[in-house]
């Protein structure tokens, strides 16, 4: 797995401790335990006896990977839950470097599952931490980042939607995330995503978030999906709901489709819709009502 995946930095200090009560008895800890049943007092470790149990725990965790990573496509195939159970181990005693490695892994592995679980299990441990990281990823490599920041967004727990809004937030140029977060939230609440993104400042990102939802909204309960568009004030956000119920209802009511496309201010975007209607039309050999 050379060049694949990262040592494990150590941990020092008051750290150690922390790490280290995460892992369970090491063997010396079974030692202890075994002269205690013999009659022999109980002598505490040291902050240098955890530190070493932190590393050895640590290491045998990547000679693992190691070992996974290097016996070919289907040995990983064959213990991909393992490997995603380790990088999830590793996350939680060496955040950052677990993550390097699962993200430098995911075109191996062909999934970003182990770069979910490095992400949740470093989430656990220290969350701030863990989102400091990702903030700070190099700008320039805006695919990297993208992929690193939507695996951070699927690893934070199901039911915290406020921290889940609020990182996707932060993101908001991001299509892809955003997309991905209310794409699930509009099967429960299309009402509630859609205002939620109405609220965010105007990228690429909320357009395209807007426009899925209204478009899956509009199919499923098209007049509650109307009466939202009507309440709207006029500008960008309204356009680009407008422009998704029309796409939504252009087969089905083209008359409908039309009115709507006619309220659009953006000129653009309202040529744009008017395109559409024409290409639908002529697809079903249509004539659009004058």
């Amino acid at each position: 797995m050379t060049g694949k995946m990262r040592p494990v930095p150590y941990a020092h200090g008051a750290a150690v401790a922390l790490v280290a009560g995460l892992i369970g008895c090491s063997d010396r800890d079974a030692s202890t335990m075994a002269q205690v049943s013999d009659g022999v007092p109980e002598v505490p470790e040291s902050h240098a006896d955890r530190a070493e149990s932190s590393v050895s725990h640590e290491d045998r965790i990547f000679d693992r990977l190691e070992e996974l990573m290097e016996g070919g496509a289907e040995a990983r195939k064959e213990n991909f839950q393992q490997i995603v159970s380790l990088y999830a181990e590793w996350g939680s005693l060496a955040g950052e470097a677990a993550v390097e490695s699962a993200a430098a892994n995911v075109g191996a592995l062909g999934s970003d599952r182990p770069l979910i679980a490095a992400l949740a299990g470093w989430i656990d441990t220290d969350g701030e931490a863990a989102r400091t990281w990702v903030r700070a990823l190099d700008t320039t490599q805006a695919r990297r980042r993208s992929e690193i920041a939507r695996a951070f967004l699927s690893a934070l727990p199901a039911d915290d939607h406020e921290s889940r809004k609020a990182w996707v937030a932060e993101s908001a140029d991001d299509a892809a995330m955003i997309t991905q977060f209310v794409s699930s939230w509009s099967e429960s609440d299309s009402q509630a995503a859609a205002s939620w993104l109405i609220g965010l400042e105007e990228t690429d990102g909320r357009r395209a978030g807007l426009e899925l939802v209204m478009r899956k909204w509009t199919r499923t309960d098209p007049e509650t999906a109307s009466s939202f568009v009507v309440q709207l004030d006029g500008g960008p956000a309204r356009d680009t709901a407008v422009r998704a119920l029309v796409t939504a209802v252009s087969a089905d009511d083209p008359e409908r489709a039309r009115l709507w496309a006619e309220t659009i201010s953006d000129e653009n975007l309202r040529q744009k819709a008017f395109g559409l209607l024409v290409a639908v039309a002529a697809a079903k050999e249509l004539e659009l009502p004058e």
